[in-house]
């Protein structure tokens, strides 16, 4: 096995990796945050006064603001094929309640407010040579240049709240000083209310996911927010647009990320080896359990999804397998040019035997393969005995398992008949050696078998689908590593 995680991240300033890659330049990064600083003064002023115009004459609001989004949740990308994708901020402009509802029916529409704001607009676009784009339902984009744009939703808070900010001197707004930040705090957390160009207004608070997502990285630690980013790097270089969107992925890897020190190859790996399974199932808004994610994209989204993430967990399997240069040109077919072309720089995998006096009893695979035109997965459980009580699931390069414990492998896949499942299992280790039982051939059991936990170390399973006419390999499962202390 090989390990790859050089190639994903490196601790070496400007070190050529994966997640180095991914972040746009300083430049950019200053031309995004100089336009958003450029808007907000922009609506500052010019929302007032478009409501003056308009002939609302007392009480007329200053919003303020609070950034959003990937910015916010330190996920942003530079874009993976510009164009047609562009590097984008979001910017929740906030009015008082009360100056757009009476107790829960809106006073002001939603769609004066997004009047007033674009008009307001109008003339700095019109000087910065940008773009306004009034197409999206929940917000104003701005494209300011070929490679980023800023959006824009529009929100209303209670302005007893509001108030109090003022009263007690929060300055909410960053673009006011770099010194201060946003105090997403101090705002109330169920009565923040979206504007919608065709609903009018709808219950949203950004806030909640923002603070879900940094509660996640807090508890799992960086490597889980740098697994976020390479799927959405894997994402947008597989869909120049649509795809599943990047809070979708976030949801869904959330648990099933586990931590490994050093090693974000594995981490990633990890995740997309369950990840579409997870997606198949459907995901929650973490934040609202009423709100699926999953089904904003749409069934045939989601399989479209699933099966792209099969492919990169086969191509992820393979790259370990190999030699150097070819995982690196196999892991560049899924994040294009900006994975390294480095081979030099690939590791052999140390928590796994890969000399051949090591593995020299593992047998190659003796058919053919043709192509996967069709699934074959692999479930484990744990039982007290042989087809005992279970006591639960086993994920594959789980946790270290006790030895005496019976483990029941499952063969799941797609195909109806005329296949035969071939497995081979592969003990490894010096107990194992001693004992002459390392294995490593092939047999046909059935669609499932049962094997103990004996000899401690990192052991294998893996299954095939074989057309039995043509004695060729239609699908393989990949490895499914047992660890046994």
């Amino acid at each position: 096995m090989l390990n790859l995680s050089p190639l994903f991240y490196t601790t070496i300033e400007n070190g050529n990796c994966l997640h180095n890659a991914l972040d746009i330049s300083p430049a950019e990064r200053d031309r995004i945050s100089g336009a958003r600083t450029e808007i907000r003064k922009c609506l500052r002023d010019g929302i007032p006064s478009e409501l003056k115009r308009m002939g609302y004459l007392s009480g007329l609001p200053q919003p303020r603001f609070f950034t959003q989004g990937s910015w916010a949740y330190k996920t942003l990308n530079a874009p993976a094929t510009c164009p047609p994708q562009q590097a984008d901020l979001d910017d929740g402009c906030y009015l008082p309640l009360s100056f757009v509802q009476e107790v829960q029916r809106p006073r002001v529409a939603a769609g004066v407010f997004f009047s007033v704001a674009e008009n307001a607009l109008k003339p700095l676009v019109a000087q910065n040579k940008w773009k306004l784009d009034t197409s999206k339902a929940t917000c104003i984009r701005i494209v300011i240049s070929s490679s980023a744009h800023i959006d824009i939703p529009l929100y209303a808070i209670p302005d007893d709240e509001f108030e109090k900010l003022l009263s007690r001197r929060l300055v909410l707004d960053k673009s006011i000083s770099s010194s201060q930040t946003d105090q997403w705090s101090a705002l109330p957390s169920d009565k923040v209310l979206l504007a919608h160009r065709e609903k009018d207004w709808m219950p949203s608070d950004p806030r909640q996911l923002k603070d879900w997502f940094l509660a996640e990285v807090a508890a799992k630690g960086e490597q889980f927010r740098r697994v976020v980013r390479y799927l959405k790097a894997f994402r947008d270089w597989q869909w120049d647009s649509s795809g599943p969107s990047s809070v979708l992925l976030m949801a869904a890897a959330a648990p099933l990320f586990k931590k490994y020190d050093g090693r974000d190859d594995r981490a990633f790996q990890h995740v997309v080896n369950h990840l579409p399974a997870r997606l198949r199932d459907g995901v929650l808004n973490p934040t609202d359990k009423t709100e699926s994610f999953t089904g904003r994209l749409g069934e045939k989204g989601v399989e479209e999804a699933a099966k792209a993430f099969e492919g990169l967990r086969e191509t992820i399997r393979a790259a370990r397998d190999t030699h150097p240069p070819v995982a690196c040109a196999l892991m560049r077919k899924k994040f294009g040019s900006r994975f390294p072309d480095e081979p030099e720089r690939v590791k052999r995998d140390t928590e796994l035997p890969n000399d051949d006096d090591a593995l020299s009893h593992v047998l190659p695979i003796p058919w053919p393969h043709f192509k996967n035109i069709g699934r074959i997965s692999i479930s484990v459980t744990q039982h007290k005995s042989e087809e005992g009580d279970c006591l639960g699931p086993y994920q594959s390069d789980g946790i270290k398992l006790p030895t005496d414990i019976w483990l029941n492998f499952k063969a799941e896949h797609t195909f109806r008949d005329g296949i035969v499942i071939h497995w081979q299992v592969v003990n490894t280790g010096q107990e194992a050696r001693d004992a002459n039982n390392l294995r490593g051939g092939f047999d046909t059991r059935g669609s499932e078998i049962w094997e103990t936990t004996r000899y401690t170390g990192k052991h294998w399973v893996e299954c095939f689908a074989v057309d039995s006419k043509r004695n060729i390999s239609l699908a393989r499962s990949g490895k499914f590593y047992v660890n046994i202390a």
